[in-house]
């Protein structure tokens, strides 16, 4: 007969490998849409989206995704947009910060790019694989041996 505190245990396990097999996750957002998405970021009114699941790419063209964010000062309103965007290794001219051009009515003050889940915002409040296993580990660890 399996305990409440094993079934317990064995759903801490669960969830912590739960997302492990989860695609780069960015913030998207724009602050002409929504003014939290400015700076200071405030991460609290977004979801995180995983970026292959959102946008399709051709495997063909070796590209990756990345996190984006571009601050552009539009007709003289700042405007952040941060975003999922895919970058081919092989080609240095076809970045989303390359390929962000100016206009008459459109200057790029900042565009970056990274490659770490929620890199895109402020400190991320999600825990890493690593500490989501070695919680789930000592929490079973516990329970069994209490």
């Amino acid at each position: 007969m399996v305990s409440s505190v094993h079934c317990l245990a064995l759903i801490a396990v669960i969830f912590g490998l739960a997302g492990s097999g989860d695609g780069l996750r960015c913030w998207v957002c724009k602050s002409d849409k929504d003014y939290n998405c400015g700076d200071p970021f405030n991460y609290t009114h977004f979801p995180l989206v995983d970026c292959e699941r959102r946008t399709s790419h051709s495997t063909y063209s070796q590209s990756f995704p990345v996190c984006s964010k571009i601050v552009s000062r539009v007709n003289g309103q700042l405007i952040v947009e941060r975003d999922c965007a895919w970058e081919q290794s092989y080609d240095n001219n076809n970045r989303p910060c390359s390929s962000a051009r100016n206009s008459p009515y459109a200057v790029i003050e900042h565009c970056s790019t990274c490659v770490g889940d929620a890199c895109n915002g402020a400190h991320s409040m999600i825990p890493s694989t690593g500490l989501s296993l070695a919680l789930s580990a000592a929490s079973y660890i516990a329970v069994k041996y209490m």
